[in-house]
């Protein structure tokens, strides 16, 4: 795309998550006009990246924000062991005595929350699972498409709809998921192995899909019990049917299989381009490192957060990437891509985003990490710098031209430990952001509260937070 003579935003001298020389980024009209190596276009708002990482915002690939944050409902002798199928089949049930009192606007409320817990963690868009069944009915996804549609103008949010019950344990489960659909559900999920009938659920799943021309995100193989083992019909499924992308979560007990099933099985994602979404956080973890060596397309997720499965939690890529990284033992500057990639491109693949460079033509924010804070012996552009950052610019693009969106006192800034420029000071000129500048003694120049950020909110017209 051609740039034009002057644009909103210019990044200098800033380093691609795959590059190591630094290029000059230009923003405009909401989109990425060009990225070369040096550029004469100049910009309303200059920023220095100093050789930092420049990167679009995070994506989430796996949460549950229905259930979010109701771990305090939970009576502490029912917590599990989630490494185990027993603890599993225990929280399952804590979740659906919690369910029965949920209510449109308590799942609307708790849902918002998480969305806003996930924006901070920088992340722009994500993809939750939302149980329906014939407990909670369609609440959870009538809650959650409110908090969509408050949310909208700052981050992203696919829905899945989840039949945690089964499909064929549940009574009028496959009517609720048509309905689920109806209503503005993105993707068709499923897990088979906790169904009395795991062939046909799979069946069952992607004929919805191909029905609705939606996606497929299933929890498959969620335990450590080696009999649970769905994927491969999974895979077939995928082989056989067209349905826009397939996603697999958790492969649990991949990681029990005999060695030789387990290497046959691994290298049917890749060849079949299903997403696999590994949670490291929660549950027994999956064959990982022989996943990316097989080129497979992994992405890492939250899972739960706070609530009956898991009562911690933050809505962290980041914080995923790492777990990971320290769970599994990645550490060469090639892991550290990789795993970089589970989190951006891998992710915005998954979600069916278009990418550049592993930044997305039409980024909703563009992050940029200060070389300052690289470790020693990380090179500028090296993904491992992202991991281990502490800090630094977030910008939210999709309002540089949009001045009047309600939510501009909380979106419409330069958000930095260190720098941090409001965007109605650049309305004014031409401002010049240095990497390294300090912002401390000016007036507003930090990070928002979360009562702030609620205050916000409330300003919304389409909010009732009170």
């Amino acid at each position: 795309m051609q740039a034009p003579g002057h644009v909103d935003l210019a990044f200098r001298h800033a380093c691609l998550a795959h590059t190591q020389e630094a290029v000059d980024i230009l923003i405009h009209d909401r989109r990425i006009a060009s990225i070369v190596k040096s550029a004469q276009t100049r910009g309303l708002v200059e920023i220095d990246a100093q050789a930092g990482l420049v990167t679009s915002g995070l994506m989430e690939p796996h949460i549950h924000f229905d259930k979010a944050l109701t771990g305090d409902r939970v009576p502490t002798e029912c917590l599990g062991d989630l490494r185990t199928r027993r603890g599993l089949e225990i929280a399952i049930e804590v979740a659906r005595n919690i369910k029965r009192a949920f209510t449109v606007e308590d799942v609307r409320k708790r849902a918002i929350r998480a969305a806003l817990m996930a924006s901070r963690a920088e992340t722009t868009a994500l993809r939750t699972h939302v149980d329906v069944d014939s407990i909670v009915s369609l609440t959870g996804i009538r809650g959650v498409l409110e908090a969509r549609e408050v949310c909208a103008g700052w981050i992203d949010i696919q829905i899945v709809a989840f039949p945690q019950k089964g499909i064929f344990r549940s009574v009028g489960a496959q009517q609720l998921m048509r309905q689920a659909i109806k209503l503005g559900a993105d993707a068709v999920g499923g897990a088979p192995s906790l169904d009395d009938r795991p062939q046909d659920h799979v069946r069952a799943v992607f004929d919805l899909a191909s029905e609705f021309g939606l996606p497929v995100d299933m929890h498959v193989d969620e335990s450590d019990w080696r009999e649970d083992f769905t994927l491969p019909l999974v895979i077939e499924a995928a082989r056989q049917r067209r349905v826009p992308n397939v996603t697999v979560a958790h492969i649990s007990s991949l990681s029990v299989q005999i060695d030789d099933v387990a290497r046959s099985t691994i290298a049917a994602p890749a060849e079949t381009e299903v997403h696999v979404v590994v949670n490291p956080i929660i549950v027994k973890f999956t064959r990982l490192r022989a996943l990316l060596d097989a080129g497979v397309s992994v992405i890492f997720g939250s899972d739960n957060l706070r609530d009956p499965f898991y009562t911690l939690g933050a809505a962290n890529p980041l914080e995923s990437a790492l777990f990971a990284c320290q769970i599994a033992a990645l550490g060469t500057p090639q892991d550290i891509r990789r795993v970089f990639d589970a989190v951006s491109s891998n992710a915005a693949r998954m979600l069916s985003f278009t990418s550049l460079l592993g930044v997305a033509e039409r980024p909703w924010r563009i992050l940029l990490y200060s070389r300052r804070r690289h470790t020693r012996g990380s090179c500028p552009g090296s993904t491992a710098s992202v991991i281990r950052a502490q800090g630094g610019i977030s910008l939210p693009l999709d309002w540089l031209v949009n001045q009047r969106h309600p939510m501009i006192n909380y979106h419409l800034l330069i958000l930095c430990k260190r720098v941090s420029v409001s965007y109605k000071r650049v309305l004014n000129g031409r401002h010049h952001v240095n990497a390294e500048t300090s912002a401390r003694g000016q007036s507003g120049n930090r990070f928002l509260t979360m009562n702030e950020e609620s205050a916000c909110l409330r300003s919304h017209p389409n909010s009732v937070m009170n």
